[in-house]
This record gives structure tokens, C-alpha cells and sequence, in this order.
């Protein structure tokens, strides 16, 4: 005997998130309502603690970690759609792909003696994608299986039943 059973799924997504435009990787967030302090000016007052604002909301390139810009420029992608907020849509699909097959085979020696083998095995894969397309989730969940028994009969009321898998 032998069976496939294939799945296959796919859902459309359109995730929305903000990321970065091109004048706030290079330093410059002048077009943000709020004020962007310089933390190497912080000075302890009676009144707090006091900074000074960088100049035009614009920080020096200088000051920017060579570390930060290569995760911006590796891991954040580029706005595709205009604004500071909800700039990004993905579109990518949900996928879901299933594989099964079984093989099994049966004999009976003599009327007090049959046997099964089965062997079964199935493939899943899902592609999960997130608001950012360099961050997704990808899984797979691969299972073999094997099983086989023998079975004797003494008499009616004794049986014997050996299994395995």
C-alpha cells in the first residue's frame, strides 16, 4: 500500500511598519517636531540635568557609530512608501507546504502468523514574513516514522502481539 497527501497554502500579507528615511540615516532629523539632544553635553543643575540641542536637529556624521549605520543600511530597508510614519509596506505571503507519504506492507505467514512493516514520512515546511523582509521566520518540521509487528496466535484466547515503532 501507498499514499501522498501534499499541502500546499498560501495567504497574502500587507504588513505596514516605519523605518528610517534617508535624511535620518545620514543625521539629519530636522523634519521630526522633536528636539534631538547632544548626551555629551548632559551637565547636572540645581534645576536637572541639562543638554544642549545638536543644531537644526542634525547630527554630525562623526557621531554617528559605524556599527549603528551598517545595521541601518543592512537590516533596515528603505521607505517605499512617502512619510516618517507607515513608510513601509510589505506584501510578501504566508506559505505553508505539506508533504506525506506511507508505505506499509502486510503478510500473513499461516492462519497464526501475519506481519506489518510501515514506514512514514512527512515534510512540512512555512515561510512566515515580518513587517521587515530581512526579518522573517522560516520552520521546518521533517518526521519519519517506522513501525512493524508480528502477531501469533496460539490458541483463540492466547494471543502474542510484538510491536515496534
Amino acid at each position: 500500500f501507498f499514499n501522498w497527501e501534499g499541502f500546499r497554502r498560501r495567504r497574502g500579507n500587507t504588513l505596514i511598519s516605519t523605518t528610517p528615511i534617508e535624511a535620518q540615516r545620514l543625521g539629519d532629523f530636522s523634519q521630526q517636531p522633536r528636539t534631538i539632544y547632544d548626551p555629551l553635553t548632559s551637565q547636572q543643575t540645581a534645576q536637572g540635568i541639562v543638554r544642549q540641542p545638536f543644531s537644526n536637529n542634525r547630527i554630525p556624521t562623526s557621531m554617528i557609530n559605524p556599527g549603528i549605520k551598517y545595521f541601518l543600511d543592512t537590516m533596515m530597508p528603505i521607505p517605499n512608501q512617502p512619510g516618517l510614519i507607515n513608510n513601509y509596506v510589505n506584501g510578501e505571503g504566508t506559505a505553508n507546504d505539506r508533504d506525506l507519504w506511507n508505505v506499509r506492507a502486510d503478510h500473513t505467514f499461516n492462519a497464526s502468523n501475519t506481519v506489518f512493516f510501515r514506514y512514514s514520512s512527512q515534510n512540512v515546511g512555512n515561510f512566515v514574513p515580518n513587517s521587515n523582509p530581512n526579518l522573517y521566520r522560516q520552520e521546518r518540521f521533517d518526521v519519519r516514522n517506522l513501525a512493524a509487528a508480528w502477531n501469533h496466535i496460539f490458541s483463540p484466547p492466547s494471543v502474542l502481539e510484538v510491536k515496534f515503532g
